[in-house]
């Protein structure tokens, strides 16, 4: 990555109001980043449990050997 598209996502990222328990608008923006490189995204329901306004963000990429998958 380079250090110009670094600094581009951060400051992206730190312009959304995310105060702790807001931070579905973050998790919306990294699920459209990282569903547009290919990952299958989903959110799980710890919403419920957190009081947090949105789930854990769990992406996964199959890989192309055998057996592989990225799950972040």
């Amino acid at each position: 990555m380079s250090s110009e598209r670094l600094l581009e996502t951060f400051l992206e990222l730190v312009r959304i109001d995310s105060p702790s328990g807001k931070e579905a608008e973050v998790a919306a923006y990294c699920a459209q980043k990282l569903s547009g490189l290919g990952f299958d995204v989903r959110f799980d329901d710890s919403r419920s449990v957190t009081g947090s306004d949105t789930g854990n963000l769990i992406a996964s990429h199959s890989g192309t050997g055998r057996g592989r998958k990225l799950v972040l």
